[in-house]
């Protein structure tokens, strides 16, 4: 293949130590692929003074495709670099993939479910305290805010071979949002004639879930129900240690990074689950046409997984960090 560049951000936490033993892996599966490292985060914020140096920014709008570690949010000192991030690439979708593989923690093997999200409107922004004893939050939502993300849900589906998208709502009680974001979703349905896609409210969609997970492919849904949906997902599958996910502009820029966050307390004690962060170059793998490569990390950690004597704190074993990305080195040869 032609050499290609790809920015990385260890981020701050366990960012840096489960970077480190996943990228071996990655070198082994695409070593063409050439890293752009970068330092972002804590580590920059003490080192230079801000937590997003421009140069940052520039390297991923440059090469268009970023792999990170999670990076956390201090209570002060900075805002949100992964906030900041998203708003000066433009990066207004945001996909995460619950997968349960054979010996992970789950009661439902063969689950796989996607969640898609418009990370732009809903909730995120406007709120404000009403004295002491109060506060108001503002939520948004847009025709072309929902069009937008329903079209990108629909088209992952067809190049996925998937049929099933569900559209989370609240629509009968949220009517002036929910219920615009139903219908525009609904409207663009119509140009996917060979999708099943229908809307379910989230009371009862969080029920079924519960119940039975493999009834579901895409959810699609407004930002804050995708963060809900994403963390029962995730406890349905395994644990966020396995999810992966990545943001985008849904043309030319996106950013992969695992589903949980840096869990500062955890930093240095090689407990953490490397495995979302692999999966997260996993799907950078398929999305640059690497599926040979891509199949090749995966099926090396369903194998590290069902095996199941070198799995990490999370899934029930006593692996460190780097002997579980050894394990799923080792598995690839």
């Amino acid at each position: 293949m032609t050499s290609r560049r790809v920015t990385l951000i260890p981020g701050d936490g366990i960012g840096p130590e489960i970077v480190s033993a996943s990228m071996p892996v990655l070198h082994a599966a695409a070593p063409d692929l050439e890293w752009d490292e970068v330092e972002a985060g804590e580590s920059a914020y003490e080192r230079r003074g801000v937590a997003l140096p421009n140069d940052v920014v520039e390297s991923v709008r440059h090469h268009g495709l970023c792999v990170k570690g999670p990076m956390g949010v201090p209570m002060t000192g900075y805002t949100s670099p992964n906030s900041r991030l998203r708003a000066e690439l433009g990066l207004w979708c945001n996909v995460r993939v619950a997968s349960s593989f054979d010996g992970a923690r789950t009661r439902f093997p063969g689950t796989e479910i996607v969640i898609i999200r418009d990370v732009t409107e809903d909730t995120r922004g406007a709120e404000q305290p009403i004295g002491p004893d109060a506060g108001v939050k503002l939520k948004f939502i847009t025709r072309r805010g929902a069009e937008r993300v329903a079209r990108y849900a629909y088209s992952y589906a067809l190049h996925h071979g998937l049929n099933r998208v569900t559209v989370a709502n609240q629509a009968p009680t949220n009517r002036a949002t929910d219920g615009l974001f139903l219908a525009a979703a609904m409207d663009v349905a119509e140009e996917f004639p060979d999708l099943k896609i229908a809307g379910e409210a989230m009371d009862v969609l969080t029920m079924h879930l519960a119940l039975d997970p493999l009834a579901y492919q895409i959810l699609l849904c407004p930002s804050s129900y995708g963060g809900v949906l994403a963390g029962l997902c995730s406890g349905i599958t395994g644990g966020v240690g396995m999810m992966p996910g990545f943001n985008t502009d849904g043309e030319r820029t996106t950013v992969f990074e695992p589903g949980h966050g840096n869990a500062p307390k955890y930093a240095g004690l090689q407990r953490a689950n490397p495995i979302g962060f692999l999966l997260s170059g996993v799907l950078l793998l398929e999305h640059i046409g690497l599926d040979r490569a891509a199949k090749q990390v995966r099926t090396a950690v369903a194998d590290v997984m069902r095996e199941g004597r070198t799995l990490p704190v999370d899934q029930g074993g006593h692996a460190t960090t780097n002997e579980v990305m050894a394990a799923v080195l080792a598995a690839m040869r």
